[in-house]
């Protein structure tokens, strides 16, 4: 798979999970897990000649074993905590004061497109440094559809996402110093519905 490439809807990502990024209040949030955040990259082989691009990483499962998916996510914890350390607070002093790698949950993804072909999802090949397996799902707007209506459609494609969720895979340490705190950190299994989405569907139209 070259950069850039579409990640087949049959091979499956996985989305890191950081404590405590990802579980404030110490319960796992939906809208810090599945964060789409603008991407400012230039390359067209992200914006795809989209007006407006919003995305979050992942991990290719189909081109690493789980091992190696692992170490990126405590790899991604370590650089974080060099990066931007966390202030000292009491409800953290038990894992240290620092983010700690929890493990992943898998979903997979199929590239679609709205019925009136203002936006689209997928998941894209991206390798960044040493994270050799580094994907992104990206969702690609036109400059057609307002600010209210492209927030819209985004939370629901983050639903939908949330609800395909399996897992989690947890990372069990065995030489760090909390590592049995951080074994206790709860994470819930998903999907949590008998409903849930098998897989994010077409972008609905508001």
């Amino acid at each position: 798979m070259e950069p850039g490439d579409v990640i087949p809807g049959d091979q499956p990502v996985a989305r890191s999970i950081i404590f405590p990024t990802h579980l404030p209040q110490a319960q796992l949030s939906e809208e810090a897990l599945i964060n789409f955040q603008k991407v400012e990259e230039v390359d067209e082989r992200l914006l795809g000649g989209w007006a407006h691009v919003y995305g979050f990483s992942v991990t290719c499962l189909g081109l690493c074993d789980m091992e190696t998916a692992h170490q990126q996510g405590i790899d991604l914890a370590d650089e974080q905590n060099r990066s931007r350390p966390l202030p000292e607070r009491d409800d953290l002093a038990f894992i240290g004061n620092k983010r700690a790698y929890l493990g992943y949950y898998t979903f997979s993804l199929s590239h679609s497109t709205s019925e009136d072909g203002e936006d689209d999802v997928l998941a894209l090949f991206w390798p960044e440094g040493k994270y050799e397996h580094h994907g992104n799902v990206l969702h690609r707007v036109s400059g057609e559809l307002p600010r209210k209506e492209r927030t819209s459609r985004r939370v629901k494609i983050q639903g939908r996402i949330w609800r395909s969720l399996q897992g989690p895979e947890r990372y069990a340490y065995q030489d760090h110093p909390h590592a049995a705190a951080i074994a206790e950190i709860p994470l819930p299994e998903m999907p949590t519905t008998k409903d849930a989405d098998p897989q994010p569907k077409t972008p609905d139209r508001q």
